[in-house]
């Protein structure tokens, strides 16, 4: 077979026009695609910068520049995107309808000068052009909000690290001398070794406690934000209500002085008129029934006392417990705050704790520093029974630091005979005095006390106490720092604008590929060559007007140009012809009819020169 040159100029041809078609929707469909790429990659990155510090992540001025990057790159895409489908529905526009040629003038320029957007009759006459031409200054507009969606704050960082911190440990005897046992105690012992009293360090604490009304505090050991768990032992009370008061005929040996008068002890008397008295607070000891049989001897103590509403006398009564105290300790800006679950509680053991001579052998034993065997002379205690006296005299100091501020009694109070003897309780926060306005003073005096409320002073002593202990341990310790760091605090400002660019796009684009598929051939935007294929149509009214203005400038446009209402169509005298023409001179493109034979091979087959319409 032959070969046939014009044959394969005229396939190349085909194929190259072919081609042309079908870029403008794979313009419009990739750029789409991309801008919905970008908003989602945008979005991934601040997701991935979610909470991670500045300082090992993006820099603070590369983020700015990054999210900048985006939206700016999102905002090219989707205006390339919509710009070719606002062309394609324009020259649908022009195929169908006659307008002004001022108007087609600012429906040309929609996409590049918003101060057309000024023209309201274009509003009116092509509401679908005029809204489409407004998306051009408001894409770069909606682009502003996704960068404030990550913002820098200071969130806080957990480390975990082995700490020296303080802590209360009523078992430590130091080197096992008896220079240190006794440094360590937290009692005053007698001549014979016997328990006498609270050191008046913990008896200071304790009175400090309760006027405080809250547990005494202590700087932190580890920084501002930090907490750490540990656990000591202590002492505790176990309380009840009593309807009656006990018997108190027989008071322990030293409890209570009673202004020195030992006749004056109003707790012998069994008949005890209660009418004068305003509190009642006193130990004593009893044994403790364990299934059925007389157990061990427990230290108890009762306060007697009216509370804010009643005249009635109420009493309680606590025993002195051995307890095992989980604590976690917390400090938030350097203040304190500790969480408690006490377990292991059982009383202690009076019988043993208040005999004499408990360490009469350290007692005389010589007074060396360095580590030593005992007990050294009598012998009466092993070494586990000496510690395991201490551990207990240890808690019942503690114990009894809170319990002696409560012994004693008060009478008459405010009246002139008032006798407060040994107590502080008319001072604590929990004491409420009752006024007589028309004596002008306080006449009487009641306590919000229960139960459960001793017991939480007793924890607050102990705690009070644990803060002031110098004994040091090795814990885990939660450190908290506060660092500046990436939060993607509000995905709405960038979700938002994003996604209702994108719609408002996507439906803009679905109209002007319809437009394309109507036209059946894809026109270009702003290019010379389609402004001259469109309008050269011989010597028609248009060309006859346009020649007077050939120089250009608004200021040559005659009105009668401006006003003139044409149409891209078929011109009349020459059916092979598209171009823009008075409704007179034109007739509505057929699809299916080839226009523009006559050009030459190889030139711009845009809407001006459209075939197969």
């Amino acid at each position: 077979m032959a070969y046939d040159g014009k044959g394969s100029v005229h396939r190349l041809s085909k194929a190259l026009a072919w081609m042309g078609w079908w870029l403008t929707p794979l313009i419009i469909s990739v750029c789409f695609v991309l801008a919905l790429l970008v908003a989602v990659a945008h979005y991934f990155y601040c997701f991935k910068l979610h909470e991670r510090p500045v300082d090992q992540s993006v820099p603070q001025s590369w983020n700015s520049t990054i999210s900048m990057i985006f939206a700016r790159i999102f905002s090219l895409l989707l205006a390339a995107s919509v710009s070719p489908a606002f062309t394609q529905l324009l020259w649908w526009y022009l195929r169908r309808r006659h307008i002004s040629i001022s108007k087609i003038d600012a429906l040309f320029s929609l996409s590049t000068a918003p101060s057309k957007l000024c023209r309201l009759d274009i509003l009116r006459h092509v509401p679908v052009l005029w809204i489409f031409g407004l998306l051009f200054p408001l894409i770069p507009v909606t682009t502003i909000f996704p960068s404030g969606a990550l913002v820098i704050q200071q969130l806080p960082y957990t480390l975990f690290r082995q700490g020296n911190v303080p802590t209360l440990d009523v078992d430590s005897h130091g080197n096992g001398s008896a220079v240190a046992f006794f440094e360590n105690a937290m009692f005053t012992p007698g001549y014979a070794g016997d328990y006498r009293w609270p050191a008046d360090r913990y008896k200071g604490l304790a009175r400090k406690t309760l006027l405080q009304g809250a547990v005494l505090t202590r700087p932190s050991p580890c920084g501002l934000h930090c907490s750490y768990n540990l656990t000591f032992a202590g002492p505790g009370l176990r309380c009840n209500e009593t309807t009656t008061m006990p018997n108190l005929a027989n008071l322990p040996r030293g409890s209570l002085s009673f202004g020195g008068d030992l006749n004056s002890n109003p707790f012998k008397d069994a008949s005890l008129d209660l009418k004068r008295y305003n509190y009642l607070g006193a130990p004593f000891k009893f044994n403790e029934t364990i299934n059925g049989e007389f157990g061990q001897e427990s230290f108890v103590s009762f306060v007697g006392y009216k509370p804010p509403h009643d005249d009635a006398f109420r009493f309680i009564s606590c025993v002195t417990m051995d307890a095992t105290y989980n604590s976690q300790v917390m400090y938030t800006n350097g203040t304190q705050s500790i969480t408690l679950q006490t377990t292991s509680r059982k009383s202690l053991n009076a019988s043993s704790l208040g005999v004499s001579s408990m360490f009469y052998d350290l007692m005389f034993s010589q007074p060396r520093t360095d580590p030593m065997e005992y007990p050294t002379k009598q012998k009466k205690y092993t070494k586990e029974q000496v510690l395991d006296l201490m551990h207990g005299s240890q808690l019942r100091a503690m114990s009894d630091a809170m319990l002696n501020s409560f012994w004693g009694y008060i009478k008459n109070y405010g009246l002139e005979d008032q006798n407060i003897t040994d107590t502080m309780i008319q001072e604590i926060p929990l004491a409420i005095p009752v006024r007589n306005s028309s004596e002008y003073r306080y006449v009487d005096l009641r306590l919000d006390l229960s139960p459960s409320k001793m017991e939480k002073l007793m924890e607050n002593i102990t705690l009070s106490i644990f803060n002031d202990a110098t004994h040091r341990a090795n814990t885990t310790v939660k450190m908290i720092s506060y660092e500046n760091a990436y939060v993607f605090k509000d995905p709405g400002r960038l979700i938002i604008p994003y996604t209702v660019a994108l719609v408002i796009c996507l439906v803009f684009n679905s109209l002007g590929l319809f437009a394309l598929k109507q036209n059946g051939v894809a026109a270009d935007s702003g290019t010379f060559l389609q402004v001259l294929c469109a309008t050269t149509n011989g010597n028609s009214v248009l060309n006859k007007l346009a020649k007077e203005a050939c120089l250009g400038g608004s200021n040559n446009h005659s009105q009668e140009l401006l006003d003139m209402e044409v149409r891209f169509g078929e011109v009349k005298e020459n059916t092979a012809v598209a171009a823009f023409g008075t409704v007179e001179e034109t007739n509505k493109l057929r699809k299916g009819k080839d226009y523009g034979q006559s050009k030459p091979l190889f030139s711009n087959n845009r809407a001006g020169t459209a075939r197969n319409y």
